[in-house]
């Protein structure tokens, strides 16, 4: 069940067990980290302490599955596969206008995640941009965004 985390120690538990996995970005679920984003989310969401993630303000863009964290247990290989994923999909359009979403693997894996949102909303919602961006210092990532968007960078 979807649930809105409004308490930060709720939500520094959640980043306590992220940071104490295995997970390739471990590094990114700190309390420091967390402190750092607080003020920058409109929401943040857990999916039955399996996954959880932020709707983070983005100049006029929201960007969703921010800090994205799906428990070891049940991962498959990143956000397009993951069916936690389009359990926290609808509550996070729903809550913004403009809304993006960044991998940075290799292309391919956006694309799939495109593809798998957009065959569960039942419609072309989202869609790749052709270049990589900037979106965090030093991160240059692969971007999808609501169909029709231009996106800027700040």
């Amino acid at each position: 069940m979807l649930k809105i985390i409004t308490d930060i120690e709720e939500a520094a538990d959640l980043f306590k067990w992220a940071n104490s996995s295995n997970h390739h970005n471990a590094k990114n679920y700190t309390r420091y980290e967390l402190d750092k984003a607080w003020d920058s989310w409109t929401h943040f969401i857990s999916y039955d302490y399996i996954a959880f993630c932020g709707i983070r303000k983005f100049g006029n863009y929201q960007r969703i599955f921010d800090r994205y964290y799906v428990d070891e247990n049940y991962r498959n290989e990143g956000l397009m596969h993951a069916k936690h994923s389009l359990h926290m999909l609808d509550f996070q359009i729903q809550k913004t206008d403009i809304p993006f979403f960044t991998i940075e693997k290799q292309r391919k894996a956006i694309e799939i995640a495109v593809k798998t949102f957009n065959n569960y909303l039942e419609e072309e919602y989202f869609e790749v941009l052709n270049d990589k961006y900037y979106t965090m210092p030093n991160s240059l990532q692969h971007v999808a965004i609501k169909k029709g968007e231009r996106f800027r960078c700040q």
